[in-house]
């Protein structure tokens, strides 16, 4: 049974908690622009709390607040024990957010 009043309450904190642009919470994820489907699939998955976080080019497509807002919420997860694991191009990124840094290169790890 789904109690669609809990699920609603729920989707209006992580719309604001994440800043979705989005005419309300009844609106289907798959009508929010690419930056806003990604900040709402980034906002599921960090409140969902997992042990292992992976994040594969989470900022791609978003505008440089929501770059911030998103990388402090992975320093946030890493700084509550959490281990997150940060795949990207983007070099800046890869500095500024990790602490440890690892390449790959035709599937091999590069020490």
């Amino acid at each position: 049974m789904l109690h669609y009043d809990v699920i609603y309450q729920k989707a209006r904190a992580l719309i604001k908690d994440y800043d979705v642009r989005t005419p309300s919470e009844y609106t289907q994820a798959r009508a929010l622009s690419g930056g806003n489907q990604q900040k709402a699939i980034i906002a599921r998955e960090v409140d969902r709390s997992p042990d292992l976080l992976i994040a594969a080019q989470p900022t791609r497509g978003l505008d440089v607040g929501a770059i911030e807002a998103i990388h402090r919420r992975l320093i946030s997860e890493r700084d509550k024990g959490k281990a997150v694991l940060l795949m990207s191009l983007e070099l800046d990124e890869i500095l500024n957010v990790s602490d440890r840094i690892a390449v790959m290169y035709e599937g091999r790890l590069l020490i």
